[in-house]
């Protein structure tokens, strides 16, 4: 009863909801049981918008993973975020651009006397275009155009083909950047975003709120705003005995049981 109550709650807001289906060992459990869970919970997902705070939201087209506790001898809380970690067996999972932007502004460079600011990316023929505020001395415009991919050990690289500094075109990001690396971005936070000659790479497993997300990046595509990535780390199995499955309601970082 308690859940039909919910649901018609839920329902009643208008909210948007996805089916998760979650499995684990041993016999059937009621939700309130989940958090009891010692161990690995296996995890599916599909077409399911996860908001991970008030400005990042995650489109999952669909996700095959697991959520690993961060801590031992403590169980997966789904109301605590820092207590798991999702580590993506295979999966899509589209960002949209303003996403990436408010991310870079509000988390990477969001630290006293930050170098970059007001960074704002766009898509343009299958292209990125960076644009934002660099500060050395005086506060400088600079714009960087280029493609995207997947590198070889699963992150995200922003070649730059064009970089230009209050319109005057530079030769690459170290000449732009006086070759002051260590001032670019906070190493000793690891806020995952580094510079390697003219790219610039993205760790998703960093770069992200919390709950955090591990996975190879196998490829990475511009469709419409989006960036679309795709994950795969050869490892993907379709759940099966001996573990049960149940379906659940998520919602603003809950979980509601479905009877059946």
């Amino acid at each position: 009863m308690r859940h039909r109550s919910a649901m018609r709650s839920l329902r009643s807001a208008r909210c948007r909801l996805a089916i998760i289906s979650i499995s684990f060992s041993g016999s059937a459990l009621h939700p309130q049981d989940i958090s009891l869970i010692s161990s690995t919970v296996e995890l599916q997902i599909r077409e399911v918008n996860l908001h991970l705070d008030s400005s990042t939201v995650l489109e999952i087209k669909a996700l095959r993973g697991e959520m690993v506790p961060t801590r031992k001898n403590r169980p997966v809380t789904l109301d605590d975020t820092t207590s798991f970690v999702t580590r993506i067996s295979q999966g899509e999972i589209a960002i949209s651009l303003g996403t990436l932007s408010a991310l870079l502004n509000q988390r990477v460079f969001a630290y006293p006397h930050a170098p970059l600011k007001n960074i704002t990316l766009k898509a343009d023929g299958g292209r990125i275009k960076q644009s934002g505020t660099m500060h050395k001395g005086v506060d400088v415009p600079f714009e960087i155009e280029g493609s995207l991919e997947a590198t070889q050990t699963g992150e995200i690289r922003l070649h730059a083909d064009k970089v230009t500094s209050a319109h005057i075109p530079m030769k690459g990001l170290l000449h732009l950047f006086g070759e002051d690396l260590s001032k670019l971005v906070n190493l000793k936070q690891d806020r995952g975003v580094t510079i390697e000659g003219d790219n610039i790479v993205i760790r998703t497993d960093r770069i992200l709120p919390p709950p955090r997300i591990e996975g190879r990046v196998t490829s990475v595509r511009i469709q419409a705003d989006r960036i679309v990535l795709s994950f795969d780390s050869g490892s993907a199995d379709e759940l099966k005995p001996p573990y049960k499955t149940g379906s659940y309601i998520f919602h603003r970082g809950g979980f509601y049981g479905l009877e059946n």
